[in-house]
């Protein structure tokens, strides 16, 4: 399984990394390197998407997982099976979860994703 993660804390990344071993997993707190690796390796399984990258409570926009989300809802093409939003941000859960719908897309939303994804 393919996994590609977008998120900032370390402590969430350790927790990720231990409950997918075995598993490919990429993970980045920068929304525009996942577009490129959607773009050049769009295969991926899951897609993990946290909202606020270095703030705390950030409104969606450039540099969020929004940038993100909103990307992949204008190029369904690169669409992981599954969309799985873990952010503590609700409005900007929200927010990645209202674009993605939007364009036909279905995300799910688990606020404590890290420490419940198995493998």
């Amino acid at each position: 399984m393919r996994v590609l993660i977008l998120e900032d804390s370390q402590e969430r990344i350790d927790q990720f990394q231990k409950n997918l071993e075995g598993h490919e997993v990429i993970i980045t707190d920068k929304p525009k390197y996942a577009i490129k690796l959607l773009e050049t390796e769009n295969k991926f399984d899951i897609l993990c998407l946290d909202h606020d990258m270095g703030m705390v409570f950030e409104q969606p926009g450039e540099g969020t997982g929004y940038e993100l989300a909103e990307w992949v809802s204008r190029h369904p093409e690169v669409k992981p099976k599954k969309i799985l939003i873990h952010s503590m941000n609700n409005i900007g859960a929200a927010a990645m979860m209202h674009v993605l719908g939007d364009a036909g897309m279905k995300a799910t939303y688990i606020p404590l994703l890290w420490t419940k994804i198995r493998g």
